[in-house]
């Protein structure tokens, strides 16, 4: 093992990559984002906000080797510091997203400020739900200080921030979150809100709870977009951090599964998709492959070709999907849909972006054989592979003279089961 990584965030996704037991530095904002790393191992937790040269520093200072970022979604500020700091140090970094909510018939808006223009336009009166530090634009809000009520964490800071903005006692719910859907409507009856402005948090946020609350009570919903963020999930995370720190991991399950004549998307037309696609195809699966420009090998391979860039909706009906076009952006575009339509994906450029990992595939006489390294060590997969391809045949040979003299063959089928 070499370095440490360096964990930002005091969120639901901050403690679920703890407890996969990576040495880590955590840095949390608050002494409430301390509290929910509390039991977790391994980890030295630090609070308190900190500047990107700051960052910079402690990167250099404790052999930092790679960092995540596992912010809370609208932590913008936050989220720029990191990538700035690692940046200048030239450290490897991973953004964790949050899964977003269905919002259907909420209002969207962009920013705070536009979330009160809206609220100046109408009447009735307000829950605001955006946190503390977000709360000076409402003030243009006509009468805000009789329309609108804010709930805040029930610290010290928070407060004051409401009441430095001009929100009265009354008129501040101090409560620690996620709320239930019971909460919700009563924080709502409290306000006697008509409107409820929040963010999307997510489910650990307890956003799916105050949608239900609202359409409970006919609260209308105005909701803050958040950040573009193409991050990866917490799984993907700690991959990618075990791999550069240089740590074991457990070894994946080996699923067999049939996909023969079900569809399957290779999106790429070079050497990569080339092997993958052949793969599939082996395998009996029905394989389109996607690609403005494809190697002339793709031409009587057996796939179905349609020569153009990937677009949104290409996966539709897909049992999988193969991203290997070389280009980032574009294999990120199809790891999106392939999430969004719940398809397991495997991504050529980046192990951990996918769902799903290519094995080594060896066939002989029946027996199929697959090789992994995790995703750790393409290198040994290959050599390991190459040496199996010359013996398995012996293999094969002799188990099945064993198995003629002994009378077992039979029972060959239900041991590999």
């Amino acid at each position: 093992m070499s370095g440490r990584l360096l964990l930002f965030g005091g969120t639901a996704e901050g403690r679920e990559i703890l407890t996969y037991g990576l040495p880590a530095i955590c840095c949390v904002a608050t002494e409430y984002g301390a509290k929910m790393l509390e039991g977790t191992k391994n980890a030295e937790i630090r609070t308190g906000r900190i500047s990107a040269a700051q960052i910079a520093e402690l990167i250099n200072e404790r052999g930092i080797s790679c960092v995540i970022d596992a912010t809370h979604p609208y932590a913008a500020e936050a989220t720029d510091n990191i990538r700035r700091a690692c940046d200048e140090t030239g450290t490897p970094r991973r953004r964790v997203r949050r899964a977003k909510s269905f919002y259907g018939g909420a209002s969207v808006v962009s920013s705070c400020a536009e979330a009160a223009d809206e609220l100046d336009k109408c009447s009735g009166n307000v829950l605001l739900t955006t946190g503390s530090k977000e709360l000076s634009p409402f003030k243009k809000v006509k009468g805000f200080r009789e329309r609108l009520f804010v709930r805040v964490l029930p610290a010290e800071e928070s407060i004051s921030l409401a009441l430095a903005v001009g929100f009265a006692k009354e008129r501040i719910i101090a409560a620690q979150g996620p709320f239930t859907v019971a909460e919700n409507e009563a924080d709502l009856r409290r306000a006697g809100a008509e409107i409820i402005v929040t963010k999307d948090g997510g489910a650990p946020g307890g956003m799916e709870e105050k949608l239900l609350a609202a359409e409970r009570l006919g609260v209308k919903v105005i909701v803050i977009a958040r950040p573009p963020d193409n991050g990866c999930t917490v799984k993907q995370a700690v991959f990618w951090a075990r791999r550069t720190l240089g740590l074991p991991r457990p070894p994946f399950f080996p699923m067999y599964t049939d996909i023969e004549k079900e569809k399957t998307v290779v999106v790429g037309g070079g050497a990569v998709a080339l092997r993958r696609a052949g793969t599939l195809n082996r395998c009996g699966a029905k394989v389109t492959v996607i690609a403005p420009e494809m190697m002339s090998e793709f031409k009587n391979a057996g796939f179905e070709l349609i020569k153009r860039p990937y677009r949104g909706g290409d996966l539709a009906g897909a049992a999988l999907a193969v991203a290997a076009t070389g280009c980032r952006e574009v294999n990120r575009l199809v790891e999106n849909e392939a999430e969004g339509r719940s398809i397991p994906v495997n991504s050529a450029d980046l192990a951990e972006a996918g769902g799903f990992y290519f094995p080594s595939l060896i066939e002989e006489n029946g027996v199929t054989v697959s090789v992994s390294s995790s995703g750790t060590d393409p290198k040994l997969t290959k050599f390991v592979s190459d040496k199996l391809r010359k013996i398995l045949p012996l293999i094969i040979e002799e188990a099945k003279k064993n198995c003629s003299k002994t009378g077992e063959g039979a029972n060959i089928e239900c041991v590999e089961r």
